[in-house]
C-alpha cells in the first residue's frame, strides 16, 4: 500500500486512527492564503490568470474563481444549488453481482463509508464542474476486527495546490511543502480525481465562461450605482422674485439647505422650492443597467444549470411548455452529475478498496449510486407508492417513513388503517354499458363478415 497524503486547509480537525503511510505536513503558507485577483478586477487580470493556468500554474485562476463565486450572488446561488442536488442526496452501494462475495464487498465498504465525511467528499468532487477538476485525498486504515483496509476520512485538496506541466496537457501534479516544484504525481488510491472532459483541463471548468459574464455584470452594477448617485437622488431648487427681501432670500437658502433633514419650511410668497427628479436631469436611463445585469444572469444560468426560466425568472415571461422544457434540461444535468460522480467513486475509491483487500479480488465491483427522485408533492408520492404496491413491488417501510418525514409510532399509538383488511381492488375494466364492453368472439366474427362484404362491393 502506497503512503497516504494528508492535506491541510480542510477546515476540520483530522481524527487520529491507525493509518497506512505517513501523512504530509500541513502547508499553511499556501493553504490559508489567497492572491485575491478578483478584487479591482480588470479584463487584463482575467486574461493573465487564464494564460497562467494554460501554462500549468493554476494558483491565480483558482483564486480568481473563488473570488468571483464569493462576489456574485446569482452565480453562487446557481452553482451551489446544482451541487446540493447531488451532494446532499442519500447514497448507497449497489452490489455488482448477486453472489455472496459481491454482496459482502458492497456491505463492508458501505459500512466503512458511513463513518466517513462522504458529503464533504461529494461536494468537493462536484466542484470540478466549476474548476474543471477536483481532488480528494483518501485516508485509509486497517480495521483489525476483520483485517480489512477501509477508508477512514476524506480530505479536500485545495485547487490552488495543483499544477500541470508547462504545456498544460500533462497529468495533474500536487504541490507540497517538501516538493513545491514540479509537485507530487497523483497516485490511484491516494487521491480521488474528478475532472470534466476537455482537451485542456485548465479550460474545462464552467467558471472559465461565467467569469466574464460576472465581470460584465459587476461593471454594469458599478455604473448603475454611479448613475443612482448622480441622477437617482432628487435635488432641490429655490426660486425667489426679484423684489424679494434679503430676509426672504436668506430664509429660502436656509430652507433649501435643510429641507432634507427638516422636511418643512415657512416661506413668503416671493420664494418657492421645487424638488427635481432624475428624469428631468438625465432622461429615463433607469432600465438600461438592470437589463444588462439580467442578461448576464441569464447567461450564467445557462452555463450552470442549462436553463433560465427555472431561476429568478431570468428568461422573462415564458410559456408553461418552455418553462417545463427548461426544468427538464436542468434535471437532466443533475442526473448526469449523479452518474458521473458514481463513476468517479468507482475508479478512485471502490477499485482501490478491492485491490487493497485480496479477499474481495473476485468480487464484482459495487456501484456508487445517488438516490435521485423527481419533485413530487406528498399526494403524488403516496399515489406512486400505492400503484407500485398494487403492481407487486416490494417497498421498504423505513423508506416510506423517510420520504414522508414520519416518526415510527410507539406501541399502541399507531393510527388504525382506513381499510380493515386489504384495500379494495381496481374496478372492472369492462363497464356495464353495452358500448363499453369488450367484443366477444361472435361480435368479432360478425364484424369481419361485414368488412368482407363492404370490400367485395367496392
Amino acid at each position: 500500500m502506497v503512503p497516504v497524503h494528508s492535506l491541510a486547509g480542510t477546515g476540520m480537525e483530522m481524527p487520529s486512527p491507525t493509518r497506512l503511510g505517513r501523512p504530509y505536513k500541513p502547508w499553511r503558507m499556501t493553504d490559508g492564503m489567497s492572491l485575491r485577483p478578483g478584487y479591482h478586477l480588470t479584463p487584463q487580470k482575467i486574461v493573465a490568470a487564464f494564460r497562467q493556468a494554460e501554462m500549468g500554474e493554476m494558483t491565480m485562476q483558482s483564486d480568481l474563481f473563488e473570488d468571483i463565486e464569493e462576489n456574485d450572488g446569482h452565480l453562487r446561488s446557481q452553482y451551489e444549488a446544482r451541487l446540493e442536488k447531488v451532494a446532499y442526496r442519500p447514497w448507497f452501494l449497489k452490489p455488482g453481482g448477486k453472489d455472496a462475495l459481491s454482496i459482502e464487498c458492497a456491505a463492508r465498504l458501505s459500512e466503512a463509508l458511513k463513518s466517513c465525511n462522504v458529503m464533504d467528499a461529494l461536494w468537493h468532487l462536484l466542484e470540478a464542474i466549476g474548476h474543471g477538476f477536483s481532488l480528494i485525498n483518501t485516508a485509509w486504515r486497517l480495521d483489525e476486527t476483520d483485517m480489512t483496509i477501509v477508508p477512514y476520512w476524506f480530505l479536500r485538496a485545495p485547487h490552488r495546490r495543483c499544477r500541470f506541466d508547462e504545456s498544460g496537457t500533462g497529468p495533474i501534479l500536487f504541490r507540497t511543502e517538501q516538493n513545491q516544484y514540479p509537485g507530487e504525481p497523483i497516485i490511484p488510491g491516494q487521491f480521488i480525481l474528478a475532472y470534466r472532459i476537455h482537451r485542456l483541463l485548465a479550460r474545462a471548468g464552467a467558471f472559465r465562461t461565467t467569469t466574464w459574464w460576472a465581470y460584465f455584470k459587476r461593471m454594469s452594477v458599478a455604473d448603475w450605482i454611479v448613475f443612482a448617485e448622480k441622477f437617482g437622488i432628487p435635488y432641490v431648487l429655490g426660486y425667489y422674485q426679484e423684489n424679494a427681501s434679503d430676509e426672504s432670500r436668506a430664509a429660502l437658502l436656509r430652507a433649501v439647505s435643510e429641507i432634507g433633514s427638516d422636511g418643512q419650511a415657512v416661506l413668503s410668497k416671493a420664494t418657492d422650492i421645487v424638488v427635481k427628479s432624475e428624469a428631468v436631469r438625465g432622461g429615463d436611463l433607469s432600465s438600461l443597467h438592470p437589463m444588462i445585469a439580467q442578461m448576464c444572469n441569464a447567461e450564467i444560468s445557462k452555463v450552470i444549470t442549462g436553463s433560465t426560466l427555472t431561476t429568478d425568472n431570468a428568461g422573462g415571461n415564458g410559456s408553461y411548455g418552455l418553462g417545463k422544457e427548461h426544468a427538464n434540461v436542468a434535471g437532466a444535468r443533475v442526473l448526469g452529475d449523479a452518474f458521473w460522480i458514481g463513476e468517479v467513486m468507482r475508479i478512485g475509491l471502490i477499485r482501490p478498496f478491492i485491490d487493497a483487500n485480496p479477499r474481495f479480488a473476485k468480487a464484482r465491483s459495487p456501484e456508487f449510486m445517488i438516490r435521485l427522485q423527481p419533485d413530487q408533492t406528498g399526494l403524488q408520492k403516496a399515489e406512486t407508492y400505492e400503484k407500485l404496491q398494487a403492481m407487486g413491488v416490494d417497498i421498504e417501510g423505513e423508506q416510506m417513513y423517510e420520504e414522508f418525514g414520519l416518526r415510527r409510532p410507539e406501541a399502541g399509538d399507531a393510527l388504525k388503517p382506513i381499510y380493515d383488511a386489504t384495500p379494495p381492488g381496481p374496478t372492472s375494466l369492462a363497464p356495464s354499458h353495452p358500448r363499453g364492453r369488450f367484443l366477444s368472439d361472435a361480435d368479432l366474427a360478425r364484424l369481419e363478415a361485414r368488412l368482407s362484404a363492404v370490400e367485395s362491393r367496392s
